[in-house]
Parts: C-alpha cells; sequence; structure tokens
C-alpha cells in the first residue's frame, strides 16, 4: 500500500486565502484534469440551495484558485498539503436538477493564456525552444524547464491559429510536450517510464508502484502487435544540394516499458517499415528530430493502460509508475498521459490513462478522425500573393512573398519560383518584380515551403499589348515580353499583319520580321555596327543600295576589287584618284 493516504475532500484557496468552511462542506464534486496534451482543468461543484456562495465562498473571474489534498491523518494541517491545481477561474455558472441548486466553477492552469485570440506571424532563425519562451513572454506565462532543441529554423509561421496550438505541433514534431508544473510554463520530452520503481507487491511503500487490489482498484492494459512496425523512415527533398534526405529509426517507446517491446511486436507483420514523405523537410537534422519523435509515436501504440487507483495527489500527466502482480506479461513501468482525480461523496479516486504520444481525449479523437497530420497547418490549393524581396541571398532567383489576404505582417520564407526550362544555367529567366501579384502554392500544403508559380494581372496591373485579343475577332493575336523599363519582345499573329518585332523602350532601336512583306527592318537613331570575325557577305536577289545622307568611305587593308559584269558607273562633283 502507498505510504499515505489523503483526505476524501479537497482544500480550497482563492488569490492565497483558504476559501470558508461554508464552502468546504457544500463540495458535491471537485474534478481535476492533468492532460499532457491540454492545459490542466478544475471543476468544482458545490451544493447550493440558497445560491449564495460565489458571494460566500469570494468567486469571480480571473481569480487565482489553488487546490491542494491534505493527508487524511491531518486534514486541517496545512503545511502537509500537496497542491493538486494551480490556475485562475473562467468559468462561474450554477445548474438545478433532481438533486436540488448548484453552482459551478471552472478554473484553467496558467497555459491557458495561449488561447486567447488567432495569430499570424513569422519567425526567423530560432528553434522550437526560442518560440516557446518569445511567446510565454507575450503570452504574460512565466516559464519553468525548457529544453535547449539545437535545430535552428531559418523561417517558422503560425497561421491563423492560437499559441497554444502553435507550440503544441513544434512540440508535437519534435516529440517534447507543452505543460504547466507549478504555475510556470514547461517545454521538455516527456518524462520516460524507466524513471519509474520497480514493479511492487502488496507490500510497495512506494506511492508508485501500484497493484490491482492494492492502490488500484481498477486497472485494464493492452498490449498490441496491431499496425507495429520494427523501423520508421523519413525522406524530405533538399532544394539547396538537390537530392533527398533520409533519416531512420527503430520502432521503440520511453512511455511505456514492458516485456513485449513494440519493434519485437511490428516483426511479424508484413511490410514492418513505415515510411514518411508527408511533410517537407529540407535537412538532414529535421529530418533526425522527426524520425525520432514518429517512432516514438508509431510505437507508443503498442501499449495503453488505464486505471483506478486510491486517490493520490502525485499521480499527474507526464509521471511515471509501475504496476506489478498482473500476471507477469503486463508488469512494467508507465508514463501517464492523462489523471484526472474526483473528490465526491464517494471519497477521493484518481484515473489516470497511459496513451503515449496519442490525444484521447474528445478533441483528439475527432482531430484524429477528421485525419489531422499534427504538422504545420496547411494552405491548401494556390492562393495570391504580393512579392516583397527578390534579393535572394543565395542568387537562386527566389522571392519571398507577402499574403495580405492572411495578414498585414506575414511574409513567407524564401519562395522557389517556376521558371520554363530552368535547368543547369540555362531556362527563360524573367523573375517577378517587388509588389507584382503572383501565385503561391506550398509544398504539401505546408507555409514552410512556398512556390511562385507566374505572375498574375488584375485591376490595377494591366496586362501588356492591350491584353493581346481581338475584340472584334476574339482571338489572341499578340504575345510578348515587355520589361519593368518597356523594352519589349512582340509577336503578332493578326491578320495582315503578322510579325515579330523587338524594341526598347523608347522606340529608338527596332528591329521588325515582317511576314507578310516577307522583310527584314532594323532601326536606329543611333549608331549601326556589324562586327564579324570571319568573311562578312552580302548577298541579295535583286537590287542592293548603300546611302547616306553624310559621307561614305570604303577601306580594306588587303585591297579593294569592284567588278561587275555590266557597266560600272562612278559620279560626283570631283573625282579623285591617286
Amino acid at each position: 500500500m502507498a505510504a499515505e493516504t489523503y483526505g476524501a475532500l479537497p482544500v480550497l484557496y482563492l488569490d492565497s486565502a483558504r476559501v470558508p468552511p461554508a464552502v468546504i462542506t457544500a463540495i458535491r464534486r471537485v474534478v481535476i484534469d492533468s492532460d499532457l496534451a491540454a492545459p490542466d482543468a478544475c471543476r468544482v461543484v458545490l451544493d447550493d440551495p440558497g445560491r449564495e456562495l460565489l458571494t460566500v465562498g469570494g468567486f469571480d473571474f480571473h481569480k487565482t484558485l489553488r487546490v491542494t489534498a491534505p493527508p487524511a491523518a491531518d486534514p486541517t494541517g496545512a503545511a502537509a498539503e500537496t497542491t493538486l491545481f494551480e490556475g485562475r477561474v473562467y468559468s462561474l455558472g450554477i445548474s438545478y436538477d433532481e438533486l436540488g441548486s448548484h453552482t459551478v466553477i471552472v478554473a484553467f492552469d496558467s497555459s491557458y493564456a495561449l488561447f486567447n485570440g488567432v495569430h499570424t506571424a513569422t519567425y526567423h532563425n530560432v528553434t522550437d525552444s526560442d518560440l516557446v519562451s518569445m511567446i510565454a513572454g507575450k503570452a504574460g506565462i512565466e516559464t519553468g524547464t525548457i529544453a535547449a532543441t539545437s535545430v535552428v529554423h531559418d523561417h517558422v509561421g503560425q497561421i491563423s491559429e492560437t499559441y497554444w496550438d502553435f507550440l503544441t505541433r513544434r512540440a508535437r514534431e519534435i516529440g517534447y510536450v507543452l505543460r504547466v508544473r507549478g504555475n510556470r510554463l514547461e517545454f521538455d520530452r516527456p518524462a520516460p517510464a524507466d524513471e519509474a520503481p520497480g514493479p511492487g507487491g502488496f507490500d510497495s511503500r512506494d506511492h508508485l508502484q501500484l497493484t490491482p487490489g492494492g492502490d488500484l482498484e481498477v486497472f485494464t492494459a493492452r498490449v498490441t502487435a496491431a499496425q507495429q512496425v520494427t523501423e520508421v523512415e523519413v525522406r524530405g527533398w533538399d532544394d539547396r544540394a538537390k537530392q533527398e534526405v533520409v533519416a531512420t529509426a527503430r520502432a521503440r517507446t520511453s512511455s511505456a516499458q514492458l516485456p513485449d517491446e513494440p519493434a519485437t511486436l511490428g516483426a511479424g507483420n508484413a511490410n514492418a517499415r513505415f515510411t514518411a514523405a508527408a511533410r517537407p523537410l529540407a535537412t538532414q537534422a529535421e529530418c533526425d528530430a522527426m524520425v525520432a519523435a514518429l517512432a516514438e509515436r508509431i510505437a507508443s501504440t503498442s501499449a495503453a493502460a488505464e486505471g483506478v487507483a486510491h486517490g493520490d495527489p502525485r499521480i499527474l500527466a507526464g509521471v511515471a509508475l509501475s504496476v506489478g502482480r498482473t500476471g507477469g506479461r503486463f508488469d512494467g513501468k508507465l508514463t501517464v498521459s492523462h489523471a484526472e482525480h474526483v473528490f465526491d461523496h464517494s471519497g477521493y479516486r484518481t484515473r489516470f490513462t497511459v496513451a503515449g504520444g496519442h490525444d484521447r481525449s474528445l478533441l483528439g479523437l475527432v482531430a484524429a478522425a477528421g485525419g489531422a497530420r499534427g504538422g504545420n497547418p496547411t494552405i491548401p490549393g494556390v492562393v495570391p500573393g504580393i512579392v516583397s524581396n527578390i534579393n535572394d541571398p543565395e542568387a537562386r532567383g527566389r522571392v519571398r512573398v507577402r499574403l495580405p489576404w492572411l495578414s498585414a505582417e506575414y511574409e513567407t520564407y524564401w519562395a522557389r519560383v517556376a521558371f520554363a526550362g530552368a535547368g543547369p544555367d540555362r531556362g527563360l529567366l524573367i523573375p517577378p518584380e517587388v509588389d507584382d501579384e503572383v501565385l503561391v502554392a506550398f509544398e504539401q500544403g505546408d507555409p514552410r515551403r512556398p512556390f511562385v508559380l507566374a505572375g498574375l494581372y488584375n485591376g490595377v496591373d494591366a496586362p501588356p499589348f492591350e491584353g493581346g485579343v481581338d475584340t472584334a475577332t476574339g482571338l489572341a493575336v499578340r504575345r510578348g515580353l515587355r520589361t519593368r523599363q518597356g523594352h519589349e519582345i512582340m509577336i503578332s499573329d493578326a491578320d495582315g499583319d503578322e510579325h515579330v518585332e523587338i524594341r526598347t523602350r523608347d522606340g529608338r532601336v527596332r528591329i521588325r520580321l515582317d511576314h507578310d512583306a516577307g522583310g527584314l527592318t532594323v532601326e536606329t537613331d543611333s549608331d549601326v555596327e556589324i562586327r564579324a570575325g570571319g568573311n562578312l557577305r552580302m548577298t541579295a536577289n535583286g537590287d542592293l543600295e548603300i546611302s547616306a545622307r553624310g559621307s561614305a568611305s570604303l577601306s580594306a587593308d588587303g585591297g579593294v576589287a569592284v567588278t561587275s559584269s555590266a557597266d560600272v558607273t562612278v559620279q560626283g562633283s570631283q573625282i579623285k584618284l591617286n
């Protein structure tokens, strides 16, 4: 049996002051939820026929509520009380049924502040532990243990989500948990099951050594080989190196230490290797972190347990305990993922669940049924954006894009641009300009990996060449390229005016290839110079005419020959022969 038992009634403190005895004696039920996947919560139900206990107890919104469990041997000894919950009051209510009138108070721990509002932001060159510290400061939450993470992310996006959703998905991706202890936010790996004492018997004195028929009133456990694997592989694409990145890990879990290991269970299954490629990962470090977290998450489904124990405030989410005298195969060490402490007319009981990395709450089950991936929020399909920066530090033609429809501040990471014929030192390079509207897509919907697919015209930025369409015929008759400065290449398919023209922005230099007339015209307001490294020949089936309004000269270092099969005419006001 455990070394210490606790009283059937908790002690309540409001803003550090113990609530009046009239409130304690009116307690019908107190339920405290401790969960690795949600803020801790407390629900107090009071018998209140006079509907006066809110006033008597001094309950009001945002007051600090602390709940402790006193030892049964000394229920009034404050020094020996163990704190079960500390948080702020967020809900006050009443209920009425066949048992009478009740007052209901609901409080959440300090992490509930992370649920206030949705936010869109970008973070650059940060680790996940940096993000937790930064956001805790924004939310006004004190921090405790923030385990340092090593992977530095070039860009992390928070897209229309609460701070809680943002941080918990970051934690899930690397196998960490976000929780509150002692009213301080912590970010760390969950406690491994091997921290628990070894399985004990009926005479065990450690409160974390549980036995059916001893501390455990109810206990169910299962071990399954279903969907277990021996190895997990994660694959991604490194566009800097133009090659895949791959990481593998053996299936193992720290949430349960039982005789049957996950990899052994998976060895008997066909296709005992799980490969994940549903998230864009660009570096080996990202792959390594992901594969470790995924291997843990899959392996943790091999074992699950639920139990009801004598009330003990030390059994909380994240605590490792052991269970013995189950017949051997189910003796082992387990990490609690959810604990529920219930004080009611039957006494004080603690219910606990071991579920590994899976959220078995109603919200978690609904998300799983909907196919939630647990990674970054997705932006499906394609979206418009405005180019904000084209000065790619790696000179790879990438751009950054604002998404004004999402947030005035949100800017993507460097987006690769789809260029026609792109390849090694080749392709059609027409980069977008700052403030251009572009069409943006994201690899597998993940905002960490943006791509610019094309530029877009709109009601402000009209296309060149009057849109290229002949309004009379409804045919596209003009195609081409015009730069920001106005230089252009234009191809005309108009009936009677088929031509290709290249011209500078002011038209001072123009080259025209005329299909209808079959001619070539080169025009310029300045000099024209033709150079040939070898011979230069000009041949015409008709006449050849060279004229100048100024002087003309013909010179050659190797001699000049003028020949004709007909007459040669030389005219001038004066002819000089030397």
